[in-house]
């Protein structure tokens, strides 16, 4: 079990799990900040093992406030793993952005990843590597940052950054321009690699990519469905408004599929748990429309 797994049962790691490539970069970039300070600083107050250079608070903490360009000073300044993992977020967010910079951040990331330790650094240098050739590189290599979400995905089972890696596979995979064959192939490896999940929320949001992918795609109501229905049965996993949104659209993939009794009862209990929503009378509608069992 890794270490890193306690150190991340903070609200803020759960902000970058719904990070998807459309995000703009210097956003993406300082939500990400705000997170490994904040992991930084479980670390640092854990005791021995916690122990960190001086400095190092530092330049996170700079970071964290957007001014990567001290923070890069800082980090240039220690000498750890940690640090060339934070002096290669820097580089990413330094302006002017250069192509000399965004490659030395890629080596760093490159550098630790490859590292044998495979501890918290090493697992979050491979995440940040992926999401460099998705994001920040010059002429972006999807299919690269791909390949490299699903090898951490499946080489860091369990890890809290594998399970951030979840749901931004699933979105990039599941709309690409694939054909069928391959789009299933697809679909059932992220089926498997679902239950090698630990977190809720990352769990929730892979679900939630591989329904609405279902639908984008060719209105695959059979493939979609479990997905709710499985997403309901999870009382904490859903906001209200997505509540909504997943109620409303799981009695409309049951009606789809020809499943009367299961519509209906998905419209009523819409009504009971979102009575004043702007879908109500839509729900009333169809809730009529269908015969009582």
């Amino acid at each position: 079990m890794y270490r890193y797994k306690k150190l991340t049962r903070i609200s803020a790691v759960t902000y970058i799990r719904t990070m998807t490539p459309p995000m703009p970069r210097l956003l993406f970039l300082r939500v990400l900040f705000v997170v490994i300070f904040s992991i930084h600083c479980a670390r640092a107050g854990g005791g021995p093992a916690g122990v960190v250079e001086p400095g190092m608070t530092e330049a996170w903490r700079l970071l964290a406030s957007g001014d990567a360009s001290a923070a890069r000073m800082e980090f240039e300044r220690l000498e750890n793993r940690e640090a060339r993992v934070g002096l290669g977020v820097a580089l990413l967010a330094v302006q002017p952005r250069t192509a000399a910079g965004l490659e030395r951040a890629r080596r760093l990331f490159e550098d630790v990843a490859a590292e044998p330790s495979k501890d918290d650094w090493t697992v979050l240098a491979t995440y940040l590597l992926a999401r460099w050739h998705q994001l920040h590189a010059i002429a972006p290599d999807a299919a690269e940052g791909e390949r490299r979400l699903l090898a951490l995905l499946e080489e860091h089972a369990g890890h809290p950054w594998a399970d951030v890696a979840a749901p931004k596979l699933a979105i990039a995979w599941l709309n690409a321009g694939v054909d069928d064959a391959e789009h299933g192939r697809r679909e059932e490896r992220l089926r498997g690699l679902l239950g090698r999940l630990k977190d809720p929320g990352a769990i929730r949001d892979a679900r939630l990519a591989m329904a609405d992918a279902a639908l984008r795609r060719n209105a695959n109501h059979r493939s979609a469905l479990p997905h709710y229905l499985a997403l309901l049965e999870e009382a904490d996993a859903l906001r209200p408004s997505l509540r909504a949104r997943v109620l409303f659209q799981a009695a409309e993939s049951s009606l789809a599929l020809g499943l009367k009794e299961e519509a209906r009862a998905g419209w009523l209990r819409f009504l009971s748990e979102f009575p004043n929503d702007y879908r109500a009378g839509e729900a009333t509608r169809r809730a009529k429309e269908i015969s009582a069992p």
